[in-house]
């Protein structure tokens, strides 16, 4: 039953929006979502499968121990405990793995030797693994048919045999070892086995080759469920020689495809054929974009026929260089054909620098697509269509200054509207009585109340002076403000100690940056850093418990942190941030955020951070030298 079927975390996606809409909040990231809970080392996908019912897995190899991780998840999507480990990595060769599913939720794992492993549905292994051939480690890749038969195939290392092993649902063995196809005494190589199973059992296989010449393509057999070759083998005529996918329906019927340059323009091309090995019309060009580097094709085809295809896009710049940044794209047929539709980006972030990805459909369409991105590599996903919500910024900007024909003064809060492309002043600062005040960032709470701190010390109506150690609260019902937070009672004291950061975590606690050095009860650190604030009592007497949140310079942090919001929608919790100038991230794209950029962080314990450019400014209408230092992201709606 393998389909590369990423459905499971897409149902869990799914709930999360789901609930998140009905709070009315939506996230800034759309509805993407991790799939890995170990964080801080590299999770590479290898396999994903899902059963009649909906309970699925996914199959990750750690790059941190090189274990062979699963985690499983229940029909509703909710994971059914942590991702565990099927191999510790001193079993065979675990970079290259494979599973599959029956119809009831049963499965297995196979990984390079080849190696397999039986489990039930709820991750009980049934018996040890054991040795599907002497192979030298070659990998495999495995399908399931509905009653829990399953077919290993893999090309061994010497690479001119496809070989394929067949087996009942108990893991005994059912025959000897079919040989695919041989070339030995030629020139010929072969690579890139693929398998995929009807409801019956009966399977085809497919495979890569090379001559001596450079000519390359890719073939494919069919067999019974007996283990007979039915009809002869099938040259899918395919230009170029990069891996070849097949995927097969409930009646026999499958598609092949695959990625290749045929005109000095890269494209992701597929073809069907009947269940009788007939093709059912000539290969057809997937992708409807040109000029970018197309690669990496993932399919899904349901037991109906309907098809989904993803792939991997990497831009060219306008001089025709290979930029750093990639997207995830995909497009949709109909079983008889038709495209429903052009091509969609799917992955809706991409300062991960998405790639690899892995694509599901089930029964009733529905369908997940998984990918690569970050620095180290997590697994995320996207369940169905990409749910991209526009997401409305308010900042405020250190210099006055002018945006598309808009003035504005350094104290304002502007919005940005990205549905419309359009600014706006969504809080001046001289309307609300405090003249010139430079504000330094800003929260915006649930009920349109404004939390703010100041540069400098401002006279502010109705309090009196208050200090950049101090946050303030306007009450947007009365136009009144109030002193929220004191920082002299809670130990903020020192020129160094002013406040230049304000988050706020879904329990109300505060996450704070300051301008230089700081030394609070039990915490210290540099500029850099973010500190959290519980409070235990708001106002002229505040007063509350200190810890930190995040180091600096763990993460490469270049520069003061100048603005704060934190993401208490998605399934993760993001900060996003600005900071003091323009840096480089070092997460492996060398991507430059300029002045008036925001980053996205994805927080690992306090010592590490995953960065992402999220905004430009620049890119929006705001002057180059523009400088953020106060930020909000409008979830609510």
């Amino acid at each position: 039953m393998k389909r590369y079927m990423w459905l499971l975390v897409g149902v869990l996606l799914a709930l999360t929006v789901a609930a998140a809409s009905a709070a009315g909040n939506v996230s800034p990231l759309g509805t993407e979502f991790r799939v890995n809970n170990v964080l801080g080392h590299d999770m590479w996908l290898q396999a994903v499968d899902m059963d009649d019912n909906g309970d699925a897995l996914v199959m990750m190899w750690g790059g941190y121990d090189s274990s062979i991780d699963v985690r499983l998840y229940d029909t509703a999507g909710a994971p059914k405990g942590p991702q565990f480990a099927v191999s510790d990595g001193n079993l065979g060769d675990p970079q290259d793995g494979d599973a599959a599913m029956d119809a009831d939720g049963d499965f297995v794992v196979v990984w390079g030797g080849p190696y397999a492993r039986l489990y039930n549905r709820n991750g009980t292994p049934r018996g040890a693994a054991f040795v599907v051939a002497d192979a030298n480690d070659a990998p495999p890749t495995v399908d399931m048919d509905d009653d829990g038969d399953f077919v290993v195939a893999w090309v061994p290392f010497a690479g001119q045999q496809v070989s394929a092993q067949r087996y009942a649902a108990d893991g005994s063995p059912r025959g000897g070892v079919i040989i695919v196809a041989d070339t030995s005494g030629t020139d010929v190589r072969l690579r890139y086995a693929d398998v995929a199973l009807d409801a019956d059992g009966d399977f085809i296989v497919s495979w890569l080759y090379y001559d001596g010449d450079d000519n390359c393509g890719g073939k494919m057999q069919r067999f019974n469920a007996a283990g007979a070759p039915q009809g002869a083998v099938i040259n899918t005529n395919m230009p170029g020689c990069n891996k070849l996918q097949v995927v097969m329906d409930a009646d026999g019927d499958f598609a092949a495809v695959w990625q290749a340059t045929v005109d000095d323009e890269q494209g992701i091309y597929a073809r069907r054929f009947l269940a009788n090995g007939q093709p059912n019309g000539a290969a057809f060009l997937v992708n409807t974009s040109t000029g970018d580097r197309l690669y990496e094709p993932a399919a899904a085809m349901n037991d109906a026929g309907d098809l989904y295809i993803t792939w991997t896009r990497h831009y060219r710049n306008q001089r025709g260089q290979w930029e750093a940044g990639r997207e995830v794209y995909g497009r949709r047929f109909a079983a008889g054909g038709a495209p429903l539709g052009d091509e969609f980006k799917v992955s809706t972030y991409p300062g991960g620098n998405p790639f690899n990805s892995r694509v599901a459909l089930d029964d009733q369409g529905d369908s997940l697509a998984v990918w690569m991105a970050g620095f180290p590599y997590s697994v995320y996903g996207q369940y169905n269509d990409p749910v991209i919500q526009p997401i409305p910024l308010l900042i405020s900007l250190a210099k006055d200054g002018r945006v598309r024909g808009m003035n504005y003064k350094a104290g304002d809060v502007v919005q940005y509207d990205p549905a419309a492309d359009a600014w706006s002043i969504y809080w001046a600062a001289a309307a609300h009585g405090l003249g010139k005040a430079n504000i330094g960032d800003f929260e915006a709470l649930d009920d349109g109340d404004l939390l703010l701190i100041f540069k400098a010390p401002t006279n502010v109506p109705g309090v009196g002076m208050v200090q950049p150690q101090d946050i303030a609260r306007f009450d947007a019902a009365t136009s009144a403000y109030s002193l929220y937070l004191d920082g002299s009672d809670v130990g903020l004291t020192t020129q160094a100690e002013r406040l230049d950061a304000l988050g706020m975590e879904a329990d109300g606690a505060l996450l704070l940056s300051t301008t230089g050095a700081f030394n609070v009860a039990g915490v210290s650190g540099v500029d850099e850093d973010l500190i959290r604030f519980q409070p235990t009592m708001l106002g002229p007497n505040t007063a509350g418990d200190w810890s930190s949140a995040l180091t600096g310079a763990s993460w490469d942090q270049p520069k003061d942190v100048l603005s704060l919001w934190v993401d208490t929608v998605s399934p993760d919790t993001y900060y996003y941030m600005t900071v003091e100038r323009s840096f480089r991230l070092q997460n492996g794209t060398n991507t430059l955020v300029p002045n008036g950029g925001i980053v996205r962080c994805l927080p690992i314990g306090s010592n590490g951070c995953l960065l992402d450019l999220y905004w430009s400014g620049a890119a929006h209408g705001l002057p180059a030298t523009a400088r953020i230092d106060g930020l909000e992201l409008v979830t609510a709606e």
